[in-house]
């Protein structure tokens, strides 16, 4: 029952990132359009200012700047993510705690903390994090993890 629920958690997971993934580079790709249709106006009006001529060169910066930010970003999110649930603990919730001081209490700084939030909402069928007293939490403990770039 816990692998199924581990696969759910992994598919769901990837689908989030694909999604934000196709936004970066639907985003690059206009970006490379607009260069290209800057590139061709400039070269049909042989008569330039020199104003175009820095606007153009301001643009092909920006243009490099951000396709090495998002080469950046895409490289760290093709990192092989090794996540290996250990095992699952159930956690009776008391007055006073929220959801963030248990996943602070059991994540034992091997994930980023929203991350480990997330995945406790996803496990929990969660959609908010608010959180009541005498509520059992099922809280993954994760094992050789290794996520993404160094910060």
């Amino acid at each position: 029952m816990s692998y199924a629920y581990m696969t759910i958690f992994r598919i769901k997971t990837f689908l989030n990132k694909a999604q934000q993934e196709y936004h970066r580079i639907k985003e690059w790709l206009h970006n490379i359009g607009l260069f290209i249709k800057l590139f061709i106006d400039g070269i049909r009006d042989v008569r330039l200012k020199v104003i175009n001529v820095k606007r153009l060169l301001i643009f092909f910066i920006m243009l490099v700047i951000c396709s090495a930010v998002f080469g950046s970003i895409l490289i760290s999110n093709l990192q092989v993510n090794k996540q290996s649930v250990v095992r699952y603990v159930n956690v009776y919730t008391t007055n006073g705690d929220t959801l963030w001081d248990i996943a602070k209490e059991y994540n034992n700084n091997k994930l980023d903390i929203r991350q480990y939030v997330e995945m406790i909402l996803i496990e929990n069928n969660m959609e908010s994090s608010m959180i009541k007293a005498g509520q059992v939490l099922k809280v993954p403990i994760f094992n050789n993890v290794e996520i993404g770039l160094a910060d």
